[in-house]
């Protein structure tokens, strides 16, 4: 069991770790960090989260701190498709 990030998160976790740690460089790796934390638990249980047929068939949110981890599973693993603020209209944001 594992986790897989999609490249559209890859950039995601890019961009929000860049600009929590433009305005606080520690709160940056910690965010980071917590985020992988998350991932790595996602892969060792892909049952977890929200399952939102409602949304995409198949597709579960988890939530950690005020950002949606979007991901689907794929067998044993956690394919983590979007890391997005839950303030956004996050369904919206999907490909």
């Amino acid at each position: 069991m594992s986790y897989i990030l999609r490249p559209r998160a890859r950039a995601d976790l890019r961009e929000i770790s860049e600009y929590i740690a433009d305005r606080n460089p520690d709160a940056g790796r910690t965010w980071l960090r917590s985020m992988v934390e998350v991932f790595e638990l996602l892969g060792d249980y892909p049952a977890l989260g929200h399952l939102r047929d409602d949304i995409r068939v198949g597709l579960r949110t988890y939530s950690r701190e005020n950002y949606l981890i979007i991901f689907r599973r794929s067998g044993d693993d956690a394919v983590i498709v979007r890391i997005i603020h839950a303030a956004r209209d996050w369904p919206k944001q999907l490909p």
